[in-house]
């Protein structure tokens, strides 16, 4: 399969990034990524997956008692791809023996691509059945609320936060408890699609969340850039890789895939 190939098939994966519009020490920071074999693999997976309507009606059952994630994690519906490992490499460098903290692991589909270049990795989530089902994938995993629980088992030489600012209560105050969870050095690695559209699942329903982050309209690069000057900085960051990447989720009934344009930063805490 080839670039043409997926575009062919509505597939748009942005991954260039116009550094005109960025600041220049934002600018220096950038590394673009390309679509390689994982991502291809993951599209073709969904042209060709045939979606059971007994699925899509157990899932239409369950999300009206349950929220979206907890309803994926029972019924293995909205699979996810963001960065395959070697993508990783390539914004991380080699191989790290550090500790990571995924805060808002879902599935683990995102996390076993990105704990390859860690020696260890601990996921976090809110819901039981998306602890149970990370366990199974033989991703140890706890269940807490990081916006207001202390975190478990820090410091963490890196800590993810993959989709996860956009999707809960009070980002401002996970931002700084995971901050503080870092090493000295420690990366904190944020992946976000833009533009920003926040909501939280405080049940079955979405509500608007109850903190958002300061990154005002306009384009994908002015965003990026606000979410380094506005969020990054001010929370002691100081930002290493800023990259752009399609955040590919499983289709349904209704189309064969999702896709978000996700910012991808990796900073280091500062002092």
């Amino acid at each position: 399969m080839s670039l043409a190939d997926a575009q062919l098939h509505g597939a748009d994966l942005r991954y260039g990034i116009d550094r005109t519009a960025l600041t220049p020490e934002v600018a220096r920071c950038v590394r673009e990524l390309a679509p390689d074999t994982a991502t291809f693999d993951f599209l073709d997976r969904q042209w060709h997956t045939g979606h059971s309507r007994a699925r899509w009606l157990a899932h239409g059952v369950l999300r009206a008692c349950c929220s979206h994630f907890t309803t994926n994690a029972l019924l293995g519906t909205y699979r996810l791809h963001l960065l395959s490992s070697p993508q990783w490499a390539a914004l991380l460098g080699p191989h790290h023996p550090g500790r990571l903290l995924d805060v808002g692991a879902g599935v683990g589909d995102v996390t076993r691509e990105l704990a390859r270049s860690f020696g260890d990795v601990l996921a976090v989530e809110t819901s039981n059945a998306l602890v149970r089902r990370l366990r199974q994938l033989d991703i140890p995993a706890v269940r807490a609320d990081l916006t207001i629980d202390t975190v478990p088992d820090a410091p963490y030489d890196a800590v993810a936060l993959l989709n996860v600012l956009d999707r809960c209560a009070r980002p401002l105050s996970l931002l700084h408890h995971v901050v503080d969870a870092l090493t000295p050095g420690g990366r904190l690695i944020v992946s976000m699609p833009l533009p920003y559209s926040p909501i939280w699942f405080a049940g079955p329903r979405p509500t608007d969340p109850k903190e958002r982050l300061p990154l005002g309209k306009g384009s994908w690069e002015a965003q990026a850039g606000l979410l380094v000057e506005r969020v990054l900085g001010p929370a002691g960051l100081e930002l290493e890789v800023l990259s752009r990447a399609p955040y590919l989720s499983e289709g349904d009934r209704h189309v064969a895939f999702y896709e978000l344009d996700a910012v991808v930063a990796v900073a280091r805490r500062v002092g």
